[in-house]
């Protein structure tokens, strides 16, 4: 199984970056990017996963183990289970047997929505 670590760093040497480069370029430290491509820390932020997805050309899900999606929504209580499948999942077309990209897709299309109507 591929880490975050692998994946980020993977994609910042296609793109032919530096880590100092890929650090400027979404505003964090030198530093933090050397911990995520370590996996010495394993949870950066939506926001910090948008950044890297814009500067690195790949889709938000390219970060994720296709299960971790799945894994996350059966981790959630049963009633916000079928909140999530009601609210998110079907509105979308998606369900949990669909490929884990298209479920974190889904998420992910529902939270910009919330943040626009802000």
């Amino acid at each position: 199984m591929t880490t975050l670590g692998e994946l980020i760093k993977a994609a910042r040497l296609e793109c032919g970056l530096r880590s100092e480069d890929l650090a400027d370029a979404i505003g964090v430290s030198r530093t933090y990017i050397s911990k995520l491509e370590n996996d010495r820390m394993s949870n950066p932020s939506l926001e910090v996963l948008r950044d890297l997805s814009q500067i690195l050309k790949k889709p938000v899900s390219y970060f994720f183990d296709t299960p971790i999606a799945v894994q996350f929504f059966e981790s959630l209580p049963q009633d916000v289970q079928e909140h999530v499948r009601k609210i998110i999942l079907e509105p979308s077309g998606v369900t949990l047997e669909s490929d884990g990209s298209q479920v974190l897709e889904a998420f992910i299309s529902y939270f910009r929505s919330q943040s626009s109507n802000l």
